[in-house]
């Protein structure tokens, strides 16, 4: 409770993930979007929100789908989409 807005902000770019129950996937975004989005929400360049992205998609059995959209997708395929979203941002 003592912390100002700047730094509540900090806490929660750096050390917060959540995964919500409708997976709060952006519609617009590809699934390789989608899952960067929380690495440049954390201020990350673009340019190396892909590697790590791509790492994700592999792990999480998402190869193969990086260019389709969450409508594209059964329910199981963005349930990863959003986990592998949460676990880019490494929280800790």
């Amino acid at each position: 409770m003592a912390y100002s807005s700047r730094d509540l902000r900090a806490f929660r770019r750096r050390s917060v993930s959540m995964v919500f129950q409708g997976f709060g996937l952006l519609p617009h975004r590809t699934v390789l979007q989608n899952v960067a989005f929380g690495l440049i929400t954390r201020g990350e360049h673009r340019r190396d929100c892909a590697p790590k992205s791509h790492a994700l998609d592999r792990d999480r059995g998402l190869t193969g789908y990086e260019a389709k959209h969450p409508a594209e997708l059964s329910g199981g395929m963005r349930q990863r989409v959003g986990l592998a979203r949460a676990l880019a941002t490494i929280p800790t």
